[in-house]
């Protein structure tokens, strides 16, 4: 529920304004039950306008953490404090509105409305209903004036926000004292708005609202000056928060994993089954090709065997030729005798037996030919003129017999 209910709270009393009825009261008789904007007398607040960074609203509260004792008197555990940015940038960061207030005071205010059964929502400056009434006029820079419970207040708006805040008595100066305060704001001076009954007729706009009615209409502003307790137990439940979001992604991770795992188990045991398949089949074809592979090197050996059978390594014209190229100067052949598979003879005269020592000599030199031998040489005479007729046996290279092949191939 959004509180219609706003209390300004200063060291004099509160002045409760209840937005469901339009009135204002000095007591707080009868908002027992009801939640509240507690509103902080300007007497009460430290205002201040610093530059921050274009970072986090976390990073910036740190910084302002570190820069808490240049800004306030107090230090930083006896401070409650917040901060606005708004639209005027420079240097890379924002003009930022720090307000602060004594965390005693707080406490207090907080005790007191709690007895009288009044829960506090948010805690603002009464200075910020200023800006919100200013905005409502249409007016960025303007001071707001507004009787108040010790004088007069004079609340100095600038770029939106209320920037300073000061009370000065009642009387007849209040257009010097309002001059004076735009001075010490260091801004130059702007139309002046009065707010609520009885308002200073020598403004340039009158309104009838007041800074605490204007507050009311806009109670879910992002200003709360929360205790440090506050704020500590506030990042407590964060990083609890976060420590528990942790432990549910790890858990989530680790049933992801888990998954992952098993479906990655149940994949491998197929691929391993299917392994194992392709390995028996890989080993049957092997046994197989070593088994085509032996009978494949038999028939090669079979058609080698047959080749060589049946077209031998040398013709028997081949054979003649070499044998009659070879006949040195008085030696004649007079038969040549060759079969398959069996051994050349040559027959023939010479003139003389050195001749036919001189033609075995040859033949035994040709590759053609092995086992070159002389069968018989024996003087005789034809015609009465002396001649040597001799028989010669060689074996020619690759005369294979037929009969032995068929033998070798059928074994």
């Amino acid at each position: 529920m959004t509180p219609d209910l706003v209390i300004e709270w200063s060291s004099r009393g509160y002045t409760a304004y209840d937005g469901r009825t339009g009135t204002t009261r000095n007591s707080l008789d009868g908002l027992s039950g009801r939640e509240a904007v507690l509103a902080l007398g300007r007497r009460s607040v430290f205002v201040r306008t610093t530059r921050l960074p274009n970072v986090s609203y976390a990073e910036n509260r740190q910084i302002l953490l570190i820069r808490a004792e240049e800004l306030f008197p107090l230090s930083l555990k006896e401070l409650a404090f917040d901060f606005t940015l708004t639209e005027d940038t420079a240097d890379g960061g924002h003009l930022a509105l720090v307000v602060a207030a004594s965390a005693t005071d707080i406490r207090s205010a907080q005790a007191q409305l709690a007895t009288a059964g009044i829960k506090v929502r948010r805690v603002v400056p009464a200075s910020l209903g200023s800006a919100l009434l200013a905005a409502k006029a249409g007016m960025r820079e303007a001071a707001v004036v507004q009787p108040a419970d010790d004088g007069i207040a004079i609340d100095i708006v600038s770029s939106g926000v209320a920037c300073y805040s000061r009370i000065v008595p009642v009387g007849p100066n209040l257009e010097a004292d309002v001059c004076r305060t735009f001075t010490i704001a260091g801004i130059p001076c702007a139309p002046t708005i009065a707010a609520g009954p009885n308002a200073w007729v020598g403004a340039d706009r009158q309104v009838s609202s007041s800074s605490l009615a204007a507050i009311a209409e806009h109670p879910g502003g992002t200003l709360n000056l929360r205790l440090p307790e506050t704020v500590a137990a506030e990042e407590s439940r964060q990083r609890s928060q976060k420590m528990r979001t942790s432990l549910l992604m790890a858990a989530a991770a680790g049933a992801l994993a888990l998954y992952v795992y098993s479906d990655y188990d149940d994949a491998a045991a197929k691929v391993r089954a299917e392994d194992a398949k392709f390995g028996r089949q890989l080993r049957k074809l092997q046994s197989i090709q070593k088994v085509a592979e032996a009978d494949a090197v038999k028939l090669t050996d079979f058609e080698n065997e047959l080749r060589r059978g049946y077209a031998p390594a040398q013709a028997m014209g081949d054979i003649f030729t070499t044998a009659s190229d070879k006949l040195p100067e008085g030696v004649w052949l007079t038969g040549i005798s060759l079969e398959r598979g069996k051994e050349l003879q040559l027959r023939g005269i010479a003139k003389t037996s050195g001749a036919v020592a001189n033609y075995v000599r040859l033949l035994a030199a040709q590759p053609r030919l092995r086992n070159v031998r002389l069968v018989f040489a024996n003087n005789s005479n034809i015609d009465k003129i002396p001649v040597t007729q001799f028989s010669v046996s060689a074996f020619p290279v690759g005369n294979l017999p037929i009969l032995m092949q068929s033998k070798r191939s059928r074994s």
